[in-house]
């Protein structure tokens, strides 16, 4: 029985550690969208 819970809290534990991260790609992604947004001359300047 103990081994179970064990079991059954070491998965949980792993699925919320796994879907609460966004990881490098969205953050990338996010950063992109964000650069788009600004003004022309700033975006030259942080796109590089």
């Amino acid at each position: 029985m103990n081994r179970r819970y064990f079991t059954l809290s070491v998965f949980l534990v792993s699925v919320i550690v796994l879907v609460s991260g966004w990881g490098f790609l969205v953050h990338r992604t996010i950063a992109q969208l964000a650069i788009y947004e600004l003004p022309k001359p700033m975006q030259s300047f942080l796109y590089e």
